[in-house]
């Protein structure tokens, strides 16, 4: 049965708080069942609501077109997709609310696959904030080399060079590197009981190209390594 890697959304973090009644959006058929979960802090921002909900409807597609097309081709072996997808809250401040998100995805595969998606929501200026506007512009190259290298030995530390493996092998070559697209998907993080972020988390699911056997993937970054490059307007959101 065809596989497709989905990319978008969805990451449960420890620290993220209590649900309220939030939002939930439903869809089954004999082909696919989708799921979508959203807490209340995003209801509230019209244009993260629907930020949220474009983004879903574009993972529902790629699963509804397949399914649908899964069940003719193959009707005797297909069972039918899943898409489970839910938004949680790993920082709030009036300034800034960070989300992320994990997309479970069932195409009648070995396994689920497991995506994240995360958006960090600007409430001044009614945008996302990607990692890079985080940063004074001059001192961009140095902060993102400083948090890949902490991504890059945080990795080798997780994942050590095991008998049989070649003496080369290094999990990092290729896959984290001082470049955005190389770092993953990021969201800021907060200790219990602060109200300041304390760092951020760069996250890659397992149904991503490069996690594969190695399973999701979650790198915390502390503030300590890149606080002399934040940029004035965003300095005061890490403690």
């Amino acid at each position: 049965m065809k596989t497709r890697i989905v990319t978008a959304l969805l990451a449960g973090l420890a620290a993220a708080p209590a649900w309220g009644a939030g939002y939930g959006q439903d869809e089954k058929t004999d082909a696919y069942e989708l799921n979508l979960k959203v807490p209340d802090a995003p209801l509230t921002i019209p244009a993260l609501k629907a930020e949220i909900l474009r983004r879903f409807q574009a993972v529902s597609k790629i699963v509804k077109d397949d399914a649908v097309q899964d069940k003719r081709d193959a009707p005797e072996d297909f069972h039918p997709y899943l898409l489970d997808s839910e938004w949680r809250v790993t920082f709030e401040s009036p300034r800034v609310l960070s989300l992320s998100a994990l997309n479970v995805t069932d195409n009648g595969g070995a396994h689920p696959s497991d995506d994240y998606d995360t958006i960090v929501w600007d409430k001044t200026a009614g945008r996302a904030v990607a990692l890079p506007d985080l940063f004074a512009k001059p001192d961009l190259p140095a902060a993102l080399h400083d948090i890949a290298e902490h991504a890059e030995a945080s990795l080798r530390k997780r994942f050590p060079r095991e008998e049989g493996q070649p003496a080369d092998y290094d999990p990092v070559d290729g896959n984290i590197a001082a470049d955005p697209a190389k770092l993953g998907h990021y969201a800021l993080t907060h200790a219990q009981g602060e109200s300041a972020a304390n760092g951020i988390v760069l996250l890659w699911g397992a149904g991503e190209p490069w996690p594969n056997v190695m399973g999701d993937i979650k790198l915390s970054i502390p503030v300590a390594v890149f606080r002399k490059y934040l940029a004035p307007q965003w300095a005061a959101e890490f403690k």
